[in-house]
């Protein structure tokens, strides 16, 4: 990913796939031995990147067949939570 340096000059940054971050911090806020203020932290970065990538990342896809590294099941459960919330659709765990 480019950013723009100080000196007005592009310079590559290696960032993670922001859909890996999101359900990351959402299996993160799943965890039973995480600490209560941490897990609804996680819980809410992950549905507010997951927003944004959905609403503003088109070229992402919440697709398996893209995240194939995480277990189907955190996708299947990653979407019926934020199903709940207003997300449009982008989700597909098939």
């Amino acid at each position: 990913m480019p950013v723009i340096g100080d000196d007005g000059f592009s310079a590559a940054m290696s960032v993670p796939d922001p859909r890996a971050f999101a359900l990351h911090k959402f299996w993160l806020s799943k965890q039973t031995r995480r600490a209560a203020l941490k897990k609804q932290r996680d819980h809410d970065q992950a549905l507010a990147v997951a927003n944004l990538i959905v609403k503003y990342l088109p070229q992402y896809k919440f697709k398996a067949s893209e995240l194939r590294m995480f277990p189907k099941a955190l996708l299947a459960e990653a979407e019926k939570s934020m199903s709940d919330v207003d997300l449009p659709s982008g989700f597909d765990v098939e």
